[in-house]
């Protein structure tokens, strides 16, 4: 991280597909001056946990557009949980990348509650689909978390 090439959403970029392909993290570089921006990235623990998960998964490819270069990475987590990672691998121009819950194994009418683990903010529940409140810059990221949400309360 923080080469002095890779823009900040390229850098989450790079640690999203790192933490989704469960692949151990290896730097080369003087972790003492590593710029904080950088560091944050690095030390994301809901990132972290992605890769770390129990069941030691790999990621695959849902969706992929060869046109826009929108991407869709899947990943099953332990407890039925399932990591996303979008990303907009276009150069020119931002996307707004949404997808069927069916496609990350949700079945249609199911609620899924919907966590971006590099803002640290729950997006809200969706069912049927996620559609993003923002595009994606070229060479961005939006890592989520996905999870079963009931739609009745116990004892009803």
């Amino acid at each position: 991280m923080s080469c002095g090439v890779l823009t900040h959403d390229e850098e989450q970029t790079q640690m999203a597909l790192w933490s989704m392909a469960s692949a151990p993290l290896q730097m080369s570089n003087d972790l003492r001056a590593v710029p904080a921006a950088s560091r944050a990235i690095l030390l994301n623990r809901e990132v972290i946990a992605v890769q770390s998960d129990p069941l030691g998964r790999m990621c695959f490819r849902f969706m992929a557009n060869e046109t826009s270069g929108a991407q869709g990475w899947r990943k099953e987590l332990l407890g039925g949980e399932v990591a996303v990672a979008l990303v907009n691998m276009g150069s020119t121009q931002a996307l707004s990348i949404g997808f069927e819950l069916r496609d990350a194994g949700f079945a249609p009418d199911t609620n899924v509650r919907v966590r971006d683990l590099f803002k640290a903010q729950d997006l809200g529940v969706f069912a049927g689909a996620f559609r993003p409140s923002a595009p994606l810059a070229p060479h961005a990221v939006q890592m989520l978390r996905l999870s079963f949400e009931p739609q009745y309360k116990a004892g009803l």
